[in-house]
């Protein structure tokens, strides 16, 4: 039994069921994906907000008493389980908190056309990522569309004569970017494509060697010590500026380039060089894979909520059983003894309760980021985990003139920016991933790990500023907007905090964590098949393509 239709569960749940296993999947929600990783009207994404805000925490479902007394595991779906610090912006009510009236009027502006993945997004898809490759291997994708990311712009305090004035610089994808670059001076440009060239080199090598390894045993355990940054500053001697294109526009990393950095990997913020190059070896081979011009990011179309019902038809086709609004509130973990089994056979080792319906019997069980659980009897042990969280926002602004078609554009803020970590902003104008029915809308996305001394909005609105002009909504901002005149007029900013809580694995049992702070799904992806080899240890692969070989 799976509970929860969020991706991560939905990839584990669909490679199960191709394998022959049999599986229920149930949702607590109306829709696919759950509150994490679901696309939806931008009326229903405030209203989940606002409960969350109002949520008290105390939603504990049925009452103890009517509880089982056999030893087991209550199950509970709070509104606030998942999003936290909840507040709201908009150019008719100024700021306030989502637990009152926001004074929005989604009937106006093009609003009620407009949707939006509540958790999900920023994420974008590498050509040869984890999630494509997963997607082609297991024929999910044949329910799926992509659309390229046309450009990629990575803030930079680095201002020289090529870049002028300007907060951006275009991240290039190609050898040909890099000669047609505005933003890079001759000698910038030698330097990065001398070290393309030389991690291209070494990317053959391998090939040729048979092994597919970037480097031999020995260097490799050389490069897990160091840091990338120091891989880059210290092994290639690039300056700063040419640092931050690999390390934030290119392998998407959270490293601090300060001057501060240890010649070790030691720091837990830091990469290490061999995790930073093998990020570098999957963009280099996502560009133009799918075409010529196509570049190395995909944004799914529809939104990232589709993705989770691309494994949830899979499962399906190959015989899960699917139940929506309908999910477990206790776990009866079941005695050894033949009579407490109810008949169904020695290898069930759970008993599910749900409300409205006999109880159901199960060998195995995986819960999603949408429950709570309470272990009555600590029968789990599951290990301790640190929860962390992740600071979002979700801007609607006003753009003159509309956009026909729309774009896609990614903007990368490094923890130089000044909020300690990286920021990804993803910004799409216009109906460019049919979630917006109006041209001259421009949806922004940021994300970044949150910090505890701060707020979402202290995290992510100084970026902001750098996007939309935030002057219409509120009187003070903490952003720059002194060259905000041409930039999109912001009429609605959501800010919120939404819990990650790291995968738990136990006894035939898994609970799963929701999106990352990160801009891949590769996170989702392993989860999904570290719960499927903890489940089954025989299943090396989640997905075997038709020769046999994952």
């Amino acid at each position: 039994i799976v509970v929860g239709t969020g991706l991560t569960e939905s990839i584990a749940a669909a490679a199960l069921a191709k394998r022959g296993l049999k599986v229920l999947h149930l949702e607590p929600n109306e829709t696919y994906g759950g509150e994490c990783w679901t696309t939806q009207k931008l009326s229903d994404v405030v209203s989940a907000l606002r409960n969350a805000a109002a949520s008290d925490g105390n939603e504990a479902g049925e009452k103890e008493e009517n509880a089982s007394d056999q030893k087991g595991i209550r199950v509970t779906y709070p509104s606030n389980q998942n999003f936290a610090d909840v507040s709201v912006a908009s150019s008719s009510s100024g700021a306030e908190t989502l637990g009152e009236e926001t004074g929005v009027e989604f009937g106006a502006g093009g609003l009620e056309g407009v949707q939006l993945d509540l958790a999900c997004t920023p994420k974008l898809c590498l050509g040869a990522g984890d999630l494509i490759e997963t997607l082609v291997c297991s024929d999910a994708h044949r329910y799926l569309e992509f659309k390229a990311v046309q450009s990629t712009f990575l803030w930079t305090s680095e201002k020289g004569e090529e870049a002028g004035d300007k907060d951006f610089i275009l991240v290039p994808a190609s050898r040909s970017d890099i000669f047609k670059s505005k933003d890079l001076s001759l000698v910038e440009k030698r330097l990065m494509m001398r070290y393309l060239k030389s991690e291209q080199d070494t990317v053959a090598a391998a090939g040729a060697a048979g092994d597919g390894s970037l480097r031999s045993s020995n260097e490799r355990e050389g490069e897990a010590n160091v840091s990338m940054l120091n891989y880059l500053k210290n092994t290639h001697k690039l300056p700063k500026k040419i640092r931050s294109i690999v390390l934030y526009g290119i392998a998407d990393l959270e490293d601090d380039d300060c001057d501060s950095s240890d010649e070790t990997f030691g720091n837990t913020q830091s990469t290490s060089a061999a995790a930073g190059r093998s990020k570098l070896y999957k963009y280099a081979k996502s560009i133009d894979r799918f075409g010529l011009g196509v570049g190395a990011l995909l944004a799914c179309n529809y939104g990232n909520g589709e993705l989770a019902q691309a494994f949830c038809r899979l499962a399906a086709v190959h015989g899960a059983t699917y139940v929506l609004k309908f999910a477990p509130n206790e776990v009866c973990i079941l005695d050894e003894s033949p009579q407490s089994l109810g008949g169904k056979g020695e290898d069930y080792r759970y008993q599910v309760i749900i409300p409205g319906a006999e109880s159901v019997w199960c060998k195995k069980l995986v819960f999603g980021p949408v429950a709570s659980l309470s272990d009555k009897s600590n029968i789990l042990e599951m290990p301790g985990r640190n929860p962390s969280k992740v600071s979002r926002c979700c801007c609607i602004a006003k753009a003159e003139p509309a956009l026909k078609g729309g774009s896609i554009n990614l903007y990368v803020f490094p923890p130089s920016f000044g909020g300690g970590s990286t920021i990804r902003a993803l910004r799409v104008h216009g109906n460019a991933l049919n979630t917006c029915k109006d041209d001259s809308l421009v949806i922004v996305n940021l994300s970044c790990c949150s910090s505890s001394l701060r707020t979402p909005k202290e995290d992510l609105e100084a970026a902001l500023s750098k996007l939309v002009d935030l002057t219409g909504i509120q009187a003070e901002s903490s952003g720059d907007n002194s060259a905000s005149t041409s930039l999109p007029k912001a009429v609605l900013c959501l800010y919120y905090t939404q819990n990650l809580d790291a995968p738990a694995f136990s006894k035939d049992f898994v609970k799963l964590g929701g999106p990352d702070a990160s801009l891949s799904f590769q996170s989702a992806v392993e989860d999904s098949a570290r719960c499927v080899r903890h489940l089954y240890p025989e299943f090396e692969a989640l997905f075997e393509n038709e020769e046999g070989s994952s």
